[in-house]
């Protein structure tokens, strides 16, 4: 057994994975779409009259709200300049369509659950999950001195499975994203030209942030597949 090239592999492992549960971590506390430049933000003194926004029972006519799919939250100072700060979570945004329909798309948030997004969370719990049980594995892995393999094995398995409820979780909420307005009952079209409101799109850093964990989750496999092949020597190859 190579003893430096399995310490500097497993180094690498166990930093990758680092970088998984932190970014996990940094990903949940912030929010879905919890950004300065986020796409679902909104000044109020800049909407049209059609639309109107409520802030414990009472029109406002300035600051900013923030909706994603579980509610809508006001902060009296620019984001840009201050960070989000929640002042309400008592929000109201009232729009009238062309047939008369009048929609909160607030309430309709907090009230009704979209499957789309209950099936994201639950993709994204079992990725959370294992984030934080593969690191005691990770060390056993290197410092035990009996059953590695099996170590390895369920490494490997574990995290195969990481990597495919990361991409189901990415990939349900990219398009759930796109399917916002529909989700509360409004055409785009409608929702932009008429309301004022932004139109959806997929941050940046969101997207980079999806691309960049898939491919050390990809990486991390990889590395564990050459770590066994390394304790193991030529025996290796009858163990895959």
């Amino acid at each position: 057994m190579n003893f430096g090239g399995t310490f500097w592999i497993f180094i690498v492992i166990f930093l990758f994975s680092c970088y998984e549960l932190g970014s996990k971590y940094y990903y949940n506390s912030n929010g879905i779409f919890y950004s300065p430049d986020l796409s679902y933000a909104v000044r109020v003194r800049k909407l049209p009259n059609e639309t109107i926004v409520k802030v414990n029972n009472e029109i406002v006519k300035r600051g900013y709200i923030y909706y994603d799919y579980n509610s809508c939250y006001y902060s009296k100072r620019d984001p840009k300049q201050y960070g989000l700060l929640v002042d309400s979570t008592n929000v109201s945004l009232i729009v009238t369509t062309d047939d008369n329909r009048t929609i909160d798309i607030c309430l309709k948030l907090r009230t009704t659950k979209n499957k789309n997004m209950i099936q994201w969370r639950n993709y994204m719990f079992i990725a959370d999950v294992i984030a934080l049980i593969k690191m005691p594995f990770i060390l056993f892995m290197f410092f035990s001195r009996w059953g590695k393999t099996h170590f390895v094995k369920i490494l490997i398995f574990i995290s195969t499975i990481q990597l495919i409820s990361t991409f189901f979780s990415d990939w349900l909420l990219i398009a759930g994203k796109h399917k916002f307005y529909e989700f509360v009952g409004l055409t785009d079209d409608e929702t932009i030209q008429k309301f004022g409101l932004p139109r959806t799109m997929i941050d940046g850093f969101l997207l980079f942030y999806m691309g960049t964990d898939l491919v050390v989750q990809s990486l991390t496999i990889l590395l564990i597949f050459i770590y066994w092949g390394l304790i193991c020597g030529k025996e290796f190859y009858f163990l895959v």
